[in-house]
């Protein structure tokens, strides 16, 4: 049969190729016969005939995923060489810390306050000066004029004794009233910056009037020098088992007080505070690190 050339074998029909084809190859029944589909658009070369640039094309395009492959195999390995993070992170003092933050959720109902903290409610519709009264009572007040009265009675009955010669004194029974003025005193003193004035600079003209308006400056000094806490004859047996037992009835009485009128929810902070004294006491601590560095360390338990 005669060979057509490739500008013929274009020119002839699909039909017509697959006939030129068959009749080229021979007989139907022999094996290496190979038969082409019905497809207009499919066409088959052998592979002896394969255009060298398609091979070239499909050869280049094995290599690439072949290198491809073999990089993404040595990627994997780099990576699963590579030791995984730890899940949390050691501090200094042997803190645990997470590296990934917690998952945020709603706050559970155990963590919700629902307590009404504050005054008591018994004090919501007294004035300020009743609710320092609740506090500060009637018999912790009957308690310091009655001491007070019988240390400043004693003092001046010695000095009487001891001075005959001389004018004999007498000293004016403290009351309850005027005890509270002296309280209201101090604490205006601290509220305008005035307690680290010198007395005689309180109570001149130009000063707060408050403080001329309670007493004199005289009876306030002997106010101050008198003023007592605890009964003096007992004061040495209760020394032997509390340091602090000039004011323990006073102080505890107060701290009851205290937890009484006032109700504080679950957020508590306790701190210390060193309040500034270089009196004679046997508590009397010193602090370096504090700015009066000389005072009583009182601990308090404060609500936010």
């Amino acid at each position: 049969m005669e060979e057509l050339t490739e500008y013929e074998f274009s020119r002839l029909s699909a039909s017509e190729k697959e006939k030129y084809l068959n009749d080229l190859l021979g007989d139907e029944n022999d094996p290496e016969n190979i038969y082409l589909s019905d497809s207009d658009d499919d066409e088959y070369f052998p592979e002896d005939q394969c255009p060298i640039s398609d091979t070239e094309e499909t050869t280049e395009q094995q290599l690439e995923q072949s290198d491809y492959e073999d990089n993404q195999s040595d990627d994997e390995e780099v990576e699963n060489e590579v030791e995984p993070l730890e899940e949390f992170m050691l501090g200094k003092d042997k803190t645990a810390w997470a590296r990934k933050p917690f998952y945020r959720h709603q706050t559970a109902s155990s963590n919700v306050l629902r307590q009404r903290s504050g005054l008591h409610k018994s004090t919501e519709l007294l004035s300020k000066s009743h609710t320092f009264q609740k506090n500060f009572t009637a018999e912790m007040v009957d308690i310091i004029v009655r001491h007070t009265n019988a240390k400043a009675i004693s003092t001046y009955a010695t000095y009487n004794e001891d001075n005959p010669d001389k004018k004999q004194l007498k000293w004016n029974n403290l009351t309850s009233q005027e005890f509270r003025a002296f309280l209201g005193v101090l604490i205006m003193s601290g509220a305008n910056n005035s307690n680290t004035d010198h007395t005689t600079e309180m109570w001149r003209p130009n000063s707060y009037p408050l403080y001329r308006a309670s007493f004199g400056l005289g009876r306030f000094w002997n106010i101050l020098r008198f003023i007592r806490f605890d009964n003096a004859h007992t004061r040495a047996d209760r020394l032997k088992e509390d340091k602090a037992a000039p004011i323990a009835d006073i102080w505890t009485m107060l701290n009851a007080n205290l937890s009484k009128m006032y109700k504080p929810d679950e957020c508590l902070t306790v701190d210390e505070q060193l309040y500034p004294y270089r009196g004679r006491t046997r508590f009397t601590q010193y602090m370096p690190s504090k700015p009066a560095k000389y005072g009583i360390k009182v601990w308090w338990i404060c609500d936010s």
